[in-house]
């Protein structure tokens, strides 16, 4: 069986979810007597579990540290290429002076290949080694044309220097996905804890409309650029997404992001009116505000769901 890739199940950033759920686990502990008594499973181990949960989600490495790292790795490696360039340069320097007319004995020490092989870091500390090999081989030689023990030595610490941080680098690249899988898993551990918590609450107070709106994990946010809303939806509500002015011939572009059935229509009023526009996951389709209601000016979503959070996007065109 081939592993499936781990993947966040939540739209918004991280920072707010897990604002969302620090928040939302003060609330519950506040109501733990309530939600006991519906949910025997929802005591103070449960709380406990909770909390934990949300304090492993606030202190996980961002994956922008974990980029920045490897930015770092790559230009220690670049820094190293740059040396090796330059001890190729000095000593070079002096093969030509020792040996100006034996293109042989020149070839011996790389000359001829160094253009091919100056950007492979792979192929540089080869190069180096080599060219180190023939500086001890003609060391003599060098030595009168007026070249220090150091330069020759130097190919070989700054060849152990490329090898060592292109093969951290290299280490690193290869490991980041598994880093960043294990931050996804226990981020998505909150946000499941945190869901169960919220879907648990539409019935515990399913009378009392103020209460089931504490534990909401997010309203539509509208994007910068354009009349788009994106947003999620607790099970069992209907929430408005937009309030905007009417206008018939204006297209409302519906598309469900999530997995489960969502319902959406135009409304004065909080509650459904209309023609209702049920869309399946992951459909899209296109209404005018003409053919939803007239004179209506908000845009409703409503999940009937008992359990399961939906996501969807609204482009107003």
């Amino acid at each position: 069986m081939r592993p499936k890739k781990v993947v966040r199940l939540y739209s918004t950033d991280d920072a707010y979810m897990t604002e969302t759920a620090r928040v939302t686990h003060g609330l519950f502990e506040a109501d733990l007597p309530l939600f006991k008594d519906f949910d025997s499973t929802m005591d103070s181990n449960y709380a406990k579990d909770f909390l934990s949960a949300v304090m492993q989600a606030e202190t996980v490495v961002r994956d922008s540290a974990v980029k920045d790292q490897q930015v770092s790795l790559t230009e220690e490696v670049d820094g190293s290429m740059d040396a090796a360039r330059s001890a190729y340069s000095a000593m070079r320097y002096f093969v030509t002076k020792a040996f100006p007319t034996s293109a042989g004995i020149q070839g011996e020490f790389g000359l001829n290949d160094y253009l091919k092989i100056r950007r492979n870091r792979a192929q540089m500390a080869q190069f180096l080694f080599e060219m180190y090999v023939a500086c001890k081989k003609y060391e003599s030689q060098l030595m009168t044309a007026g070249c220090k023990i150091d330069h020759i030595m130097r190919l070989e610490s700054v060849r152990n220097d490329l090898l060592t941080k292109n093969t951290k680098q290299k280490s690193f690249s290869k490991t980041r996905p598994k880093l960043t899988e294990d931050r996804i898993v226990v981020l998505n551990n909150c946000y499941l804890i945190l869901t169960e918590v919220m879907a648990a609450a539409q019935v515990v107070f399913e009378n009392e409309y103020a209460k089931k709106n504490q534990y909401v994990f997010e309203h539509a946010t509208k994007s910068k650029d354009k009349d788009e809303y994106i947003g999620e939806i607790a099970p069992e509500r209907t929430d408005v997404i937009a309030v905007m002015e009417y206008d018939a011939k204006a297209n409302l572009v519906f598309t469900n992001t999530g997995s489960v059935s969502l319902t959406f229509a135009l409304s004065n009023s909080e509650e459904l009116e209309g023609a209702e526009v049920e869309l399946s996951a992951e459909a899209t389709i296109t209404k005018t505000m003409g053919e939803l209601l007239e004179n209506a000016t908000r845009i409703l979503v409503q999940n009937q769901d008992k359990t399961k959070q939906g996501s969807y996007r609204v482009v107003i065109e």
